[in-house]
């Protein structure tokens, strides 16, 4: 079930974090920053949905990370 969130900081305070996907657990939510999002943004954070303040109806993206992950360049 994917039920963690991974966020990353827009800028270097972590007051500015934008949503970017929802994933299995914590280990691939940083294959998956490390591989694709680490140059451009400056941190992370992966938490338990249940641990993140969410509007009502709010619509998951959910990313599936297999081994490797391929980027379109």
């Amino acid at each position: 079930m994917l039920e963690f969130v991974l966020t990353v900081s827009i800028s270097w305070y972590q007051c500015c974090n934008t949503y970017i996907g929802t994933f299995t657990n914590c280990e691939q939510a940083q294959q998956y920053y490390d591989r694709v999002l680490a140059e451009e943004y400056k941190g992370m954070s992966c938490l338990h949905k249940d641990h993140v303040l969410l509007p009502p109806n709010f619509e998951h993206h959910y990313i599936t990370v297999t081994d490797p992950v391929v980027v379109n360049d």
